[in-house]
């Protein structure tokens, strides 16, 4: 809020500079990079700049194609760019609940902005030309604080907490006539309400926000003075009191807890109709058919009524939310990452800390590859029934607009299955389901491939994924970064599987930076380092950069006419996989 209040308030009042602005959040996958607030920011920046500046970033992306948005390095030094330029005037970057960004991210963030910092009103040029300026918010945490070595204003708010419990009351006596007026309650049991929440030691804005909303369900309950006493002798005193005793008067606590997984794991929040049949999938299932889906209508009030306020549904998108940041900390404790906490238990009475990520992952993958698996993907008319050449990338997107009309959650699992099983505590039962929708000659892995290709070359369409004919089960988990794959395969002890795809395997695990299946690969005898000559130099920009070139014959070192990677990708993020190929015998040698 006081970021937003800045902002709106303050910053975009003021026509001498430009303001732009990026809110983390730890519920959206896309949200928790830093990468996307560096893409928010330049975006944002250029489009109020003109477009002498925005020729800057024209030039970068064509130096370095869609790989700029994923390289934090880039974007730093572009934004450090645009801000020097004279033209730019000054620029204000809000940064706003950074403890929700993902680690690395976050720390490359902060060591980023320290250096920024150093260099200001000094003689370089940051210091002497940028009008730059950045205010970061955080929750108070330790390592964020600790990292910051520049200047940290903070907002002590529990030195506050008699101010704050003052404003609080004011809303108690605003809020407590308009519910009781809701429920038609006498003067006398208004006053016991009042006075009973005038009282809570502990009160917070989300606390009482619950209570009351509570109370409105539940109006025949607390219709007389003493039925509301009884009720608010029950009232919880914290807000993870509320939470818990929100979610154990939950009808159905199995399908509770399979509701909270799919939000707490989902990449990003999933719409109504994703999450019907998320949530109504079962085992063995083969077919949409077969599914006891909701009503469209009502799916929204059956989630109310397992979950309470605990879950809410957008009125603007329709996707499903937790409450508050606090709902999903009060789920995940720190000794409850790595133990199997409910997994044999789902119908547990128990909610603080009682959610694993592993698990969650577990679950959703779980639903994406029975999803995957359903008889009505193994119709090639999926994939076929259209006039284009279908391989285009116009095709593709119409394909791809097409099944997510026609298949509810068909896009979500076909682009994040491999993301959830990656994070998932995998068990035969999963690596069996991998085995299912990963038979590169099935035509359920041509429907899904298609998709998650045509979402990976979207997103780097300097490095396409292979077409289906070049893929082999080792090949394909290389490229996903499935190591627990990886590993099961090589211990087959396949004779032959070095000289059918071990070298393609570990050439798209380089391409792709998946550092531990380089390290299986390369341990397990699989690829050859040999082949491979890494060459760093420095481009237009000032590097240094690593240029892969793979070597057709280790014998006679003939050099292959495709070379992996250009001048895109800076140094720094290929250090630990350039590392381990020097020390199996690649060549390094530098321009």
């Amino acid at each position: 809020m006081l970021s937003k209040s800045l902002i709106d308030d303050e910053l975009r009042s003021r026509s001498s500079s430009v303001t732009a602005y990026f809110f983390f959040k730890d519920d959206n996958h896309d949200q928790r990079k830093v990468t996307m607030a560096l893409c928010a920011l330049l975006h944002q920046i250029l489009v109020q700049s003109g477009p002498e500046l925005q020729r800057k970033a024209v030039q970068v992306f064509e130096s370095h194609g869609r790989q700029l948005t994923d390289s934090f390095t880039v974007l730093w030094d572009l934004l450090l760019e645009v801000s020097r330029d004279p033209k730019a005037g000054q620029i204000v970057c809000i940064l706003d609940a950074l403890d929700e960004c993902e680690e690395v991210g976050r720390k490359s963030l902060i060591d980023s902005l320290n250096a920024f910092n150093a260099t200001t009103g000094s003689s370089t040029p940051e210091g002497s030309s940028s009008r730059l300026k950045f205010l970061v918010t955080s929750r108070p945490y330790h390592d964020i604080q600790h990292r910051f070595d520049s200047q940290i204003v903070r907002l002590a708010g529990e030195e506050e907490s008699e101010l704050v419990k003052q404003e609080i009351d004011l809303v108690i006596r605003h809020r407590v006539p308009q519910v009781t007026s809701q429920l038609n309650l006498d003067s006398k049991t208004q006053d016991v309400l009042q006075q009973r929440l005038l009282a809570a030691e502990n009160r917070t804005y989300l606390w009482l926000h619950l209570i009351l909303e509570d109370i409105l369900k539940r109006s025949v309950s607390v219709h007389t003075p003493r039925k509301l006493e009884r009720f608010m002798n029950e009232l919880p005193t914290s807000i993870y009191e509320a939470y818990d005793h929100m979610l154990k008067r939950s009808p159905d606590h199995r399908i509770a807890r399979k509701l909270l997984h799919i939000i707490l794991a989902a990449i990003r929040p999933l719409t109504l109709r994703e999450m019907n049949m998320a949530l109504n999938i079962e085992e063995g299932q083969s077919s949409r058919e077969e599914v006891d889906l909701d009503p469209e209508d009502s799916l929204a009030d059956r989630i109310r009524n397992i979950c309470g306020l605990f879950v809410f549904v957008s009125r603007v998108d329709s996707k499903i939310y937790l409450i508050h940041q606090t709902a999903k900390e009060f789920l995940i404790g720190p000794e409850t990452i790595g133990q199997d906490v409910d997994r044999d238990n789902p119908s547990s009475d128990t909610w603080k800390h009682s959610m694993d990520p592993g698990v969650s992952n577990y679950v959703i993958t779980q639903i994406c590859i029975n999803y995957l698996s359903f008889s009505t993907f193994q119709s090639e008319s999926l994939r076929s029934d259209s006039g284009i050449e279908e391989e285009s990338m116009f095709y593709d997107s119409i394909w791809v607009f097409e099944s997510q009309k026609n298949h509810e959650l068909l896009v979500y699992a076909a682009n994040y299955w491999a993301f959830h099983f990656r994070h998932a505590r995998v068990d035969s039962a999963l690596s069996a389901g991998w085995a299912r929708i990963c038979n590169c000659g099935s035509e359920n892995f041509k429907t899904w491939y298609r998709i998650h290709k045509h979402e990976q070359t979207c997103n780097d369409h300097f490095n396409p994924l292979p077409s289906e004919s070049q893929l082999l089960p080792l090949v394909l988990a290389s490229i996903l970064d499935h190591s627990v794959i990886v590993e099961q395969i090589a211990n087959k002890g396949d004779p032959g599987l070095r000289e059918m795809c071990g070298q393609r395997s570990l050439w798209w695990a380089v391409m792709k930076r998946h550092e531990a299946v380089v390290r299986q690969l390369l341990g397990k005898g699989l690829g050859d380092a040999t082949m491979f000559q890494i060459v760093l130099h420095h481009n237009s920009r000032g590097g240094p950069y690593v240029e892969y070139r793979t070597l057709a014959d280790p014998a006679d070192r003939k050099e292959r006419a495709h070379e992996m990677y250009h001048d895109a990708i800076p140094m720094e993020e290929r250090k630990p996989i350039v590392d381990l190929l020097v020390a199996y015998g690649a060549k390094y040698s530098g321009i």
